[in-house]
């Protein structure tokens, strides 16, 4: 951020960008929810709801069939990352999934590629991904239309991948 701030100040001393123009071609819109997505996510991270919400589904899960707790970290992550940034979602699950690769059989590499892929899951809100938020504008998309085409393809995108670790893994 601090680079990006940067090279734009730099940009407006140099005379390449004007007020007016960035005023113009920067959404408000966009940054007021990107900062608030942020916002968000850093709030559940510093009071502490994101570790309650995450040992309170995962306290007996060392009993859980492996299947079962890639298959609840892949939700809790899309979950997470369709009200939260993907940024922000894999902040907050890593320390769990740090956590579940220590105290079960699962290899924490399947652990860890399941909160990347499931982080990387982000078409089904606009404000999972900045992508989709400046598309949703340029686009004139409603929320609507994010969850009507997004969410079949998550689900897409979960079984291929879930389908992947199973083999790659052997966690049937």
């Amino acid at each position: 951020f601090e680079g990006l701030l940067t090279i734009a100040l730099a940009q407006g001393i140099a005379g390449m960008v004007t007020l007016e123009g960035a005023k113009k071609n920067v959404s408000l819109d966009l940054l007021l929810v990107l900062t608030g997505a942020l916002a968000i996510g850093q709030a559940l991270i510093d009071s502490g709801a994101a570790n309650y919400l995450m040992d309170t589904v995962f306290s007996n899960a060392a009993e859980w069939p492996p299947l079962l707790i890639i298959g609840v970290v892949f939700l809790m992550t899309f979950i997470l990352t369709s009200v939260v940034t993907n940024v922000a979602a894999v902040s907050i699950v890593f320390p769990v999934v740090l956590g579940l690769a220590a105290a079960t059989v699962i290899p924490g590499k399947a652990l860890f590629l399941t909160a990347a892929y499931a982080a990387s899951c982000c078409f089904a809100t606009p404000f999972a991904y900045q992508t989709n938020l400046m598309v949703m504008e340029a686009g004139n998309y409603r929320f609507s239309d994010f969850l009507r085409i997004g969410l079949p393809l998550s689900i897409v995108y979960a079984l291929i991948f879930l389908g992947y670790l199973i083999f790659q893994f052997d966690l049937l």
